[in-house]
């Protein structure tokens, strides 16, 4: 049955810690099965999945028989990931920061901690700056310097107005795009961390995808947003596309659009004409959809109770399963 409930318990629910445990696992260990399974990102043939336990990585040399290679356990609730130059970066809910050494994937090790005050979700990193999404009542951007990874300080930060509790991200060139819970999408300048537009979204902001011109919103029941961007200080829509269930993460991979809808799995538009989507294709998962990651041709999605989905999707209009790993262990205590 559909978890409607847990769900929108991930939607609007902060994160609880689970102490200071650190905990690694090799692939030869019996563990139980892993549920909660957040996000992930994907430095082939690795892809490295963060849920409610820690991280895990998973070898998909061979998409017919993935393999689970390690496992470390994270004292919060660790969601989003980067990985770069032999790290992975995690946002790890109530606990900061957690920098892992993942140049042995079977024996990954955190190395480094950044604490700040918040619930930190979501990473992305531009050459040694990394920009972090803080869902928290103040300070909803967070930009540290990366560079020593043994030293990560804080070099700027952005309080969105009003009640702000940023879940999500999207770095530009020049604006960084703030998926700002119930205030809507934030456009900050970049250089000088400004406020340049606020737009008042109808739903809940979970997650936002940026390309050329235009800005795709993750509305939660209130569907996906299309936005002029051409005018930053003047944020327009000009269009939307609806979908069962909650939008929730949203990316674009040239004019196709792919949103995660939890119980309803994932949709996959095409936006060419920005003002008037079309609906490509529909793929429904077991359980509730929430973040992917897009590798070539490959999308790999995470399941909530279900692990780890890839999906060919070649042709957007017929995404087809091309493997399906339950990855073991992490079971909360």
């Amino acid at each position: 049955m559909r978890k409607h409930v847990l769900l929108l318990i991930i939607l609007f629910a902060g994160c609880t810690g689970k102490g200071s445990i650190e905990e690694t696992h090799s692939p030869g260990e019996t563990l139980e099965q892993s549920t909660g399974f957040l996000d992930v990102f994907v430095d082939y043939p690795y892809a490295y999945v963060t849920s409610n336990w820690g991280l895990s990585i998973v070898d998909f040399s061979d998409f017919n028989h993935p393999r689970l290679v390690g496992m470390v356990r994270t004292p919060g609730q660790a969601e989003g990931v980067v990985v770069k130059d032999g790290y992975a970066f995690v946002c790890d809910g109530l606990d900061g920061l957690k920098v892992i050494d993942v140049s042995n994937p079977e024996k990954p090790r955190i190395v480094a901690n950044f604490s700040f005050g918040g619930n930190l979700k979501q990473i992305r990193i531009e050459d040694s700056t990394a920009y972090i999404a803080n869902f928290d009542d103040v300070d909803g951007l967070l930009v540290l310097d990366i560079s020593d990874i043994k030293n990560i300080t804080l070099i700027g930060k952005f309080d969105p107005p009003g009640y702000e509790h940023v879940r999500d991200l999207f770095v530009g060139e020049n604006y960084v795009y703030l998926a700002d819970f119930t205030g809507g999408m934030q456009i900050v300048d970049k250089k000088n961390l400004s406020l340049v537009a606020t737009y008042r979204s109808r739903g809940v902001a979970y997650s936002v995808a940026v390309k050329d011109n235009i800005a795709l919103l993750a509305d939660s029941d209130a569907g996906v947003d299309v936005i002029n961007i051409s005018q930053p200080a003047e944020p327009e829509k000009i269009g939307k596309f609806n979908t069962l269930g909650y939008a929730i993460k949203v990316k674009l991979l040239g004019t196709i659009a792919f949103v995660t809808t939890g119980s309803h799995g994932l949709y996959v538009f095409d936006i060419t004409s920005p003002a008037m989507p079309r609906l490509l294709s529909h793929y429904d998962t077991p359980g509730n959809a929430f973040g992917f990651f897009i590798d070539g041709k490959y999308l790999y999605l995470v399941d909530f109770d279900n692990g780890l989905i890839v999906l060919d999707i070649s042709d957007p209009t017929s995404p087809l399963l091309v493997s399906h790993f339950m990855i073991p262990g992490g079971a909360d205590d």
